[in-house]
């Protein structure tokens, strides 16, 4: 018998065609929406995010790939290792976690039911844009992160996400640079205030200064006129960068005090992807430009000693 189970164990990359209809239970519409949500995701983020177990996400994960619903991306391992990883032989043997996206199936059956507000652009991932994958699952993990959050406070709320190609933000100008590129901006409340935060991920990929660079000068146009509450309606942000280790955040912190004007720099907190493990914002992850200790990002009391608002209350235009 177990010889058996064995020799008929499900391929991975292949869908087995369902015994009988799919039961969409409560726990596997959540996971659908959860994947519509977040665009793509791996078993753990998905469990994370549903609070699910890995197991129990697993399983549902396994029914709903055979049933059409959603895919699941070919990575190889040596793609999504740790920074911590050792560089070694045992990367070249073996898959990532499994990396679900939605499928058109899937995202016609959420919008049917009215579980979705519209059908977007579904994208397309696999062994060839392993450097862009990895980009995209540490922005997941922001997400995750941001969520969890809000969820340790009755009163706090994600009120708005914005990634991709709704993350750019056209400055209003006829000489560069015309637009800037977070990775993805929110609006978050803490009860009646309001924190608004430009995210970048950064995996040190690129080498030179030249995007970060560019990056400066885009947000110095940003921050310089009423772009960016004509934007997200509100006059102040901070921008949140996260860097995959602990020297490249305190690289990227020392070239930003160097390079960025003094009203810009202000603005920036930096903090490596370990923040990721403990969600909240008065843990002392956080590095400023102006110096070397790390910080909260909200203090205990929920304010902090920064010449520049946290937060406000506003309208939207």
């Amino acid at each position: 018998m177990e010889a058996s189970s064995k020799n008929m164990r499900r391929k991975r990359y292949v869908r087995s065609a369902p015994a009988e209809a799919v039961a969409l239970t409560a726990h596997k519409v959540r996971l659908l929406q959860a994947i519509a949500d977040l665009t793509i995701s791996s078993v753990p983020q998905l469990a994370r995010w549903t609070e699910l177990s890995d197991q129990s996400t697993r399983r549902h994960m396994r029914v709903l790939f055979d049933a059409g619903l959603v895919r699941v991306v070919a990575v190889p391992r040596a793609a999504l290792a740790c920074a911590t990883s050792s560089n070694d032989a045992h990367l070249l043997f073996g898959s990532a976690p499994n990396i679900f996206t939605l499928s058109p199936k899937g995202q016609a059956l959420l919008y049917r039911e009215g579980l979705i507000d519209r059908a977007k652009p579904l994208p397309s991932y696999g062994p060839k844009n392993t450097l862009f994958l990895a980009h995209e699952l540490m922005l997941t993990d922001a997400r995750i992160w941001l969520s969890l959050c809000a969820r340790q406070h009755a009163e706090h709320q994600v009120l708005s996400w914005h990634d991709g190609g709704e993350a750019a933000m056209d400055l209003h100008r006829t000489q560069p640079p015309k637009s800037v590129y977070p990775d993805a901006w929110f609006v978050y409340a803490l009860g009646e205030q309001r924190l608004v935060g430009l995210l970048e991920v950064d995996r040190s990929t690129e080498r030179g200064a030249r995007r970060w660079k560019e990056k400066i000068a885009a947000y110095t146009a940003l921050f310089s006129g009423s772009r960016l509450k004509g934007i997200t309606g509100y006059a102040h942000a901070r921008l949140m960068v996260i860097t995959l280790t602990e020297r490249r955040r305190e690289a990227l912190t020392s070239f930003i005090a160097h390079h960025a004007p003094a009203h810009l720099s202000k603005r920036f907190w930096l903090a490596d992807h370990s923040i990721f493990a403990t969600p909240g914002f008065s843990v002392a992850h956080w590095q400023r430009p102006s110096g070397n200790s790390l910080e909260p990002f909200i203090a205990p009391d929920g304010h902090h000693p920064d010449s520049t608002p946290l937060s406000e209350t506003s309208e939207h235009p």
